[in-house]
């Protein structure tokens, strides 16, 4: 049976999560780099993007990466997954240190 796995390590601990789906592991993943990359429930996207990272939404191109867990939860694994990768090349070239790695991996389960 094949499983994924978002392997993350922060701070010397390692942690880890199963799917049965890639489509969770990615959503799990998503989800995780939005948490370190900062955006708080309560911060408006804009100002995210303005305050955190320091975009200019009036002359930088904003990414149209969803932020809401439901909706994530519509889009298709292929979208889920090219977001996850996008976000992961931002979040490597924003952060220099205190970082955490993630990763998403396939592997099989055997009895």
């Amino acid at each position: 049976m094949n499983i994924w796995v978002v392997a993350s390590c922060y701070d010397g601990e390692l942690a880890t999560q199963t799917h049965l789906t890639r489509k969770g592991a990615y959503i799990a993943a998503v989800e995780a780099l939005w948490d370190f990359l900062g955006l708080d429930a309560s911060l408006d996207i804009n100002d995210f993007w303005h305050n955190v990272i320091g975009l200019d939404p009036k002359c930088d191109e904003i990414p149209p990466w969803e932020i809401d867990s439901d909706v994530l939860r519509t889009l298709s694994a292929d979208e889920v997954s090219n977001q996850y990768i996008e976000m992961s090349e931002l979040y490597w070239d924003i952060t220099s240190y205190d970082r955490v790695d993630l990763e998403v991996r396939q592997t099989t389960l055997k009895a």
